[in-house]
This record gives structure tokens, sequence and C-alpha cells, in this order.
């Protein structure tokens, strides 16, 4: 990722004027209406087609009510249901010429378009990540229009599937981070980055972009752009022992004692208000860093407890990421384990 192309991923914002420059012929908002009731007629269809196992009409009456209602996650969900059904019954891809199109002019087409082909391939990781494209796109584009969630969502199974297939794909990982960071997502971004400097230890360019997402996610946790640059985030710090304990909880290489420290600080803060979601991101983050096993096992149930107080989907990938490096430890121990014994 070159450094001019991160800094626009990395500080761009929702923009009408700049969205689709890429493509001059997309509308950015041409046809799109949100209208959950018509959507719903949409998605009763859908139900019921899918109860009667007629699951190619089912996806293209989700993908047809999501167009209406792209924000509703429990139906993307429901539709992501019925495309697995479909698969284990040995349901087709769309065929070559229909995937070879791009679903019309305007973005919601587009999303649209790129969903029902993902939901007849639902393995497919390239098909995931055009729909996680499409998605990002309308996100940037529509002003009144928040498909974050959605951007996260299809991501997560990104690189979920790519970190568990047989040959991971380090340029997968590489644009599900460039879109990650494009909604804001820098957590999943630089996770992303992680990975792809996994399969490409010796990469400098790499670890320098890991490194700009992980401080840009500290700057968003800290509230740096709300505060208004460095001098408002100089403001937030009121005193120097706050000053001194932030210093203590950013700093590279914590020593185990300090890092035990800290999540002894926050897991009682966050005891006093399990309702403070900003208590609980930083809990969760010191418990990701320490990396144990048990440490885990407390930041899944924590995030869990943060999607039921939110509803939020960030929370469920969140979770997915931790069960993805959970996974992925325990593979590199059986590969060692197998490298050692190869004949047991």
């Amino acid at each position: 990722m070159q450094r001019q192309v991160i800094a626009i991923a990395l500080f761009g914002r929702k923009n009408k004027d700049t969205a689709g420059e890429g493509n001059r012929s997309v509308d950015p908002a041409a046809t799109f209406v949100r209208n959950p009731k018509k959507a719903n007629q949409f998605f009763e269809h859908a139900e019921t087609t899918a109860n009667a196992r007629q699951y190619d009409y089912s996806v293209e009456c989700y993908v047809n009510g999501l167009k209406f209602d792209p924000e509703n996650m429990a139906k993307h969900e429901a539709l992501r249901e019925v495309a697995l059904k479909r698969h284990v019954l040995g349901g087709k891809p769309v065929g070559i010429k229909e995937r070879l199109t791009t679903g019309g002019k305007d973005l919601m087409s587009r999303l649209a378009h790129a969903e029902k082909v993902w939901a007849m391939d639902p393995m497919n990781i390239q098909a995931l990540l055009v729909a996680m494209e499409r998605t990002a796109e309308a996100n940037q584009a529509i002003e009144d229009l928040d498909l974050a969630e959605l951007t996260y969502w299809f991501g997560r199974q990104v690189v979920e599937f790519n970190a568990g297939s047989k040959k991971p794909n380090k340029a997968v990982y590489l644009k599900a981070r460039d879109l990650f960071a494009q909604v804001e997502a820098f957590d999943l971004a630089a996770e992303a980055c992680r990975l792809a400097l996994e399969l490409d230890p010796q990469s400098s360019e790499l670890l320098n972009d890991l490194k700009d997402l992980e401080a840009e996610r500290t700057m968003k946790d800290a509230g740096y752009a709300e505060a208004g640059g460095e001098g408002g985030f100089k403001r937030m710090v009121r005193d120097m022992d706050e000053q001194r304990t932030l210093a203590e909880d950013e700093a590279i290489g914590k020593s185990q004692s300090v890092l035990d420290g800290m999540i002894e600080r926050r897991r009682s803060a966050y005891a006093q208000d399990p309702q403070d979601i900003d208590r609980l991101n930083k809990l969760v983050d010191s418990l990701e860093e320490k990396g144990t096993e048990e440490a885990e096992t407390e930041a899944i149930q924590i995030l869990k407890n943060g999607f039921e107080q939110t509803g939020q989907y960030r929370y469920q990938a969140w979770i997915g990421d931790i069960q993805i490096r959970q996974r992925t430890r325990a593979l590199r121990s059986l590969k060692q384990q197998q490298q050692d014994q190869p004949d047991d």
C-alpha cells in the first residue's frame, strides 16, 4: 500500500462528491429509496419460498428486499442461511455472463447484484470480496446510509475463508484491509494487514502499513479526530497522572507486569459501569494484547455482552477475528507437530 493511498484510505470520510471517481458511469444514489414496508413484502415471500425449499426464488426475493432496506442485518443473515442450504443441496453459481455484468449504473443495484452472485456461490472468496467492495462504495457515496456493519460482515467472512484456505492469498488480505480502512474499521484493517504480513514477513512496507493502521486505531479510540487534532488531544489529558497512564497503556512492547496492571485497571473500570462501551472496548483491547487463551476467552464473553447491549455487528465480527487467531495458532501448532513427527 503506497503511503499516499493509505493516507486517503485512513483519513477519508463519507463524501458524496468523491465517491465513484474510479467509475464515472456510476450514479451513486440514482434509484436508492429506503422503503422498509416494500422490503418486508419481499422478505415475507423469501421466507415462504425458503420454507418450501425454493431457494433460488428465495435468494431473489431477499436480494430485492435488501435493495430497499440494506441496513437490515437480520435479513442479510437470513439470506446467508438460505444460500448455504442451497449450496449444500448442490445449487450452482450464476452463469459467467451474469457474473461478469455489474448489475446496473447506480450503486445499490450493483450492490444487490454482487450480493446475489455471492449468495448463489457462498463459499467463493472472490464473490465475497466483490460484495464487500460494493458495500463500502455505497457506504461512502450515500449520505444517509450506514453500511459499515455490512462491510464488517462481508469482510469478516473474507478474512475467515482466506485464513482457512489451503493457500491463503495475500492480495485478498490487502484488499480487505483497504476496504476495512475505508469504513474506518481500523482494528479489522490492522488484523487483515497482520495476516498479510505473516505471509510476507520480510515486507517493510507491510510492517509500516500495520503501524499506520494501529496508530489510526489508537487515535480514533482516543477521540483524536473529534477533539480537533493535536491540541484537542492534549486537552483530553487533564493531568500528569492521566498522561502517565495513557503513555503506559499505549507503549510498544509492554512488560508483562505493566500489561497485567493495565488489564486490572480496565477490568475494574468496566465492572463499575458495564454499559460504558468505551470501557468495554479498552478492556477487550488489553485482553487481546495479552494473547493467552484465557484472556481471549474473557474478551469473547465481554464482546458478546457488547453485542447484546448495542446490537452492533462489529462486536460479532471482533469475536470472529479473535477466533480466527485462535484457530491459526492451533493450526501452526499442529503443523509444527507434524514436522517434528512426520511418521506419526
